[in-house]
């Protein structure tokens, strides 16, 4: 009787040793990935790149951070192509200058435009820019650049052939010669008059000055 005892006992232990071993046992190793294939977890997605940042600066901000340097005409601008003319050329320089501090220069060396009219007759004008202004600026909510002259010793002198008849005009330009406003964007200067029965509020680009010095 012990003796069959001692066996059951034996054999509940046996049993219990094998029970533990299998639940204490590690899980088994995974199976080797294929070639390849990157063994291990799956590497992370990449960030999201982030919106790009917003200028919250007002207009008139943006503008007094952009004017300052010195900006020079664009001699491609289409506003040389003018309604009444053709076969339009410029040549010389033309620059104007904001010091950061309300003040601004117009600077013009030889600046000359030639337009041939349109009229059959092989009219033509010719004008010339030669001299310096200056004058002082604000800048309105909207970013609108106002300007206004204070000293000038611009001269412009107008040439006009009329079939065959040459005329010729030396002026002083003591008034505030165009443009009387300006835009400024960036990296690009424009600058902006109103003319006569032009509706309220309408504005013709005159000049874009594409190159900051």
């Amino acid at each position: 009787m012990l003796g069959s005892r001692f066996a059951r006992a034996t054999l509940v232990v046996a049993a219990l040793l094998v029970t533990t071993a299998c639940s204490t046992a590690p899980p088994p190793a995974p199976d080797p990935a294929p070639p390849g294939e990157p063994s291990g977890s799956a590497p992370a997605p990449d960030p999201a790149p982030s919106a790009a940042a917003v200028d919250e600066r007002s207009a008139s901000e943006r503008a007094l951070d952009c004017l300052p340097g010195r900006w020079q005409v664009d001699p491609a601008s289409p506003a040389w192509d003018v309604p009444a003319g053709d076969a339009d050329e410029v040549s010389g320089t033309f620059s104007v200058v904001f010091d950061g501090a309300g003040g601004f220069g117009l600077e013009y060396h030889q600046w000359r435009i030639f337009t041939e009219i349109r009229d059959g007759t092989g009219s033509s004008v010719e004008v010339i820019w030669d001299g310096t202004l200056i004058g002082e600026y604000t800048v309105g909510q909207d970013g609108l650049v106002a300007t206004s002259p204070i000293d000038s010793d611009v001269t412009t002198t107008s040439t006009m052939t009329t079939a065959g008849i040459v005329e010729t005009d030396v002026t002083d330009v003591e008034r505030q010669p165009v443009p009387v406003q300006y835009r400024c964007d960036g990296d690009r200067l424009t600058g902006i008059v109103a003319g006569e029965g032009v509706e309220a509020g309408d504005t013709w680009v005159v000049y874009d000055f594409a190159e900051q010095l």
